[in-house]
């Protein structure tokens, strides 16, 4: 009996050391909070340019697991994204800059379903925000998004479930 409970202390030992290995591994892997203010430090460290620290978060769109923030300072737009772990924090992926004066486009793959992200300023107040999406199949669909209480926006269309690579699209989009 005295030899049973040393070996079951060790082995305890052994699974908390363990346990508590592994969720400081995850948590320095995932070391972003949920909070803008922890965003926004996570972008500034990751940011090439690292003079250009007023970055402002205008805009932030949850698809999945993955976060899309919307920045900018006073000479460029640009989007970061990140991931959420297993912990609810999150994990910088990457930032881009939004090249068109006005919006910007691209597709993401999130889970087998092709997403179409709008990322924009809307500088004179506008309204609507009309989307034309074009498929290989030479499909097309028109969308009207509100932007009217927007100064920046990102917003996200579902356009297949198709798999990734299935359609090349092509978009046009107006502010009105």
């Amino acid at each position: 009996m005295k030899k049973f409970i040393p070996t079951i202390l060790i082995r305890l030992l052994i699974v908390l050391v363990t346990s508590m290995s592994l969720w400081l591994t995850y948590y320095f892997i995932y070391p972003v909070a949920n909070s803008n203010d922890s965003i926004q430090k996570s972008i500034s460290s990751y940011e090439r340019y690292p003079e250009s620290k007023d970055k402002k978060i205008e805009s932030v769109l949850d698809i999945g697991s993955l976060k899309f923030v919307l920045v900018h300072d006073d000479n460029k737009l640009e989007y970061a994204i990140f991931t959420k772990g297993l912990n609810g924090r999150f994990k910088y992926l990457s930032t881009a800059s939004v090249y068109n004066e006005n919006t910007d486009t691209f597709v993401q793959n999130i889970n087998n379903t092709n997403y179409l992200l709008i990322i924009g300023v809307n500088r004179q107040q506008n309204t609507k925000l009309k989307v034309y999406v074009t498929t290989d199949d030479n499909v097309t669909a028109n969308h009207t998004l509100d932007i009217s209480k927007d100064n920046y926006f990102i917003k996200c269309l579902v356009l297949s479930n198709a798999p990734p690579d299935t359609y090349n699209y092509r978009v046009w989009s107006s502010i009105e």
